[in-house]
């Protein structure tokens, strides 16, 4: 223990303010939810919070899939992460037709595959995931979706559809 460290053992209960003059180490999990004020004035500013994004794409039910690029998000923390990118249709592709998406940062692909939706992928389920190749964002980065169709032999999906989960810490 450094010197002129006090030791207090058990129980303390302060009825009035307490005042550090240095920095205060909290063990993990001493902060919880609880613990912030639920007023407008006193509450945790944005600055200082992980911000979770979810962004949608979504083509009309009714047509089939087109070709499409599209932006879906600027980063405006100062860095982020990839957490999960999931596609799918509402009606699914016949024949060998498909529908490719991927999922680009800056002009650049970031999946390690493209997501490929075919005539095994049902109607609203069978969610594909792409798996990310690069996940860490800073700020001012792009992020993209990228569709591309091959009409076939068959007819190609409709109501094609992207969910893009990301985080940024605001400092």
């Amino acid at each position: 223990m450094p010197v002129g460290t006090s030791v207090h053992e058990g129980n303390l209960h302060i009825t009035g303010q307490l005042s550090v003059g240095g920095a205060v180490a909290l063990p993990p999990a001493t902060v919880t939810n609880a613990g912030f004020s639920t007023s407008p004035s006193d509450a945790l500013a944005a600055t200082k919070q992980e911000h979770q994004h979810q962004k949608q794409f979504a083509q009309v039910h009714g047509s089939n899939a087109t070709a499409e690029r599209r932006v879906v998000h600027v980063v405006r923390g100062l860095t982020g992460d990839l957490i999960e990118f999931e596609c799918g249709n509402a009606v699914a592709a016949t024949g060998d037709s498909t529908v490719t998406i991927n999922l680009y940062k800056n002009g650049s692909t970031i999946l390690s595959a493209p997501v490929v939706l075919d005539n095994a992928n049902t109607a609203y389920s069978g969610k594909e995931s792409g798996t990310f190749s690069a996940a860490p964002l800073v700020a001012g980065d792009v992020i993209e979706i990228v569709q591309t169709v091959s009409a076939g032999t068959g007819t190609l999906p409709q109501g094609v559809f992207a969910q893009l989960t990301l985080r940024e810490d605001a400092e």
